[in-house]
């Protein structure tokens, strides 16, 4: 009964941490998360969760309306492949949600720690989809106000200096926990960020968000 047609499948959800905050906002959420304790973190947060990859699941053609993937084709050598088993399942009609780091001279540290193969240009990204047979609905930066500290960040960081795979690790964590002031900030930012977005697409960003539709 989970492929009901409305429902918003994300894929490679983590630890749901998006998907319950869309279905907090009333959208109808699948999670697909093929790491168990990820998935366990869904299901406690009461969401509808599968334990496997798309491509595992065997959905029939055509059987669904809408998959995002947040974070997720920058941590694949080959999204191509993921993509393909995306517009088989998705009905005609129907999109793809996606977001993917943006700018490759970003590269850090924390790209490695996190798996991560490469950053996506605007360009980049499009014509990845377009060769997947997805059309490009829309497609814009974000995070803007992240650009500049990234880079400030990556220039001072010493070149010489070689970190240990848990170090990364812990370099992300902390990354993903902001003091509170600065959390109440980049709230604050994203905010004011959103309502551009809803206006123009944005220029540079640290992230690109993509929509994209089944012909």
């Amino acid at each position: 009964d989970l492929c009901r047609l409305g429902a918003l499948w994300e894929i490679g959800a983590g630890v749901g941490s998006v998907a319950a905050s869309l279905q907090s906002d009333s959208f109808d959420i699948v999670a697909v998360e093929p790491i168990v304790e990820g998935a366990r973190s869904c299901i406690s947060k009461g969401l509808p969760t599968l334990c496997a990859t798309l491509d595992q699941l065997k959905l029939p053609p055509n059987s669904i309306e809408a998959i995002g993937l947040f974070d997720v084709l920058e941590h694949l050598a080959e999204p191509e492949h993921l993509l393909a088993e995306c517009r088989r399942v998705i009905a005609p009609g129907g999109f793809v949600i996606l977001t993917v780091p943006a700018h490759q001279f970003l590269w850090s540290h924390e790209d490695t720690a996190s798996g991560h193969f490469r950053r996506y240009s605007l360009s980049s990204i499009s014509s990845l989809l377009n060769l997947s047979g997805l059309t490009v609905v829309s497609a814009s930066h974000f995070f803007s106000f992240l650009v500049f500290p990234g880079l400030i960040q990556r220039k001072l960081r010493p070149k010489s200096k070689t970190s240990t795979v848990e170090q990364l690790d812990k370099q992300v964590i902390r990354s993903l926990r902001p003091p509170r002031i600065f959390e109440t900030l980049l709230n604050s930012l994203g905010a004011i960020e959103y309502r551009l977005l809803k206006r123009f697409p944005l220029p540079f960003g640290t992230s690109i968000i993509v929509v994209a539709s089944i012909p």
